[in-house]
């Protein structure tokens, strides 16, 4: 990667944080771009639902697209 000035630019390897309630942030930092990116992926699913719970995650889903 060339950084904006003609020189290479040097990603370092990505910190793993685990917050208290759980969630686990990859931090990056790249001096090369003045920019920041956020990236969100949560775990959920009709395969991480309990069974007593089902269409839980196919309503959560649902209100999460429609932006509710």
């Amino acid at each position: 990667m060339t950084a904006s000035n003609g020189r290479a630019a040097t990603i370092e390897t990505a910190v793993r944080h685990v917050l208290p309630n759980g969630m686990t942030a990859l931090l990056q930092r790249n001096p090369s771009s003045p920019t920041v990116t956020v990236r969100g992926e949560v775990r959920v699913g009709a395969v991480n639902e309990p069974a007593a719970q089902n269409g839980l995650a196919v309503f959560t889903g649902a209100a999460l697209i429609r932006g509710t």
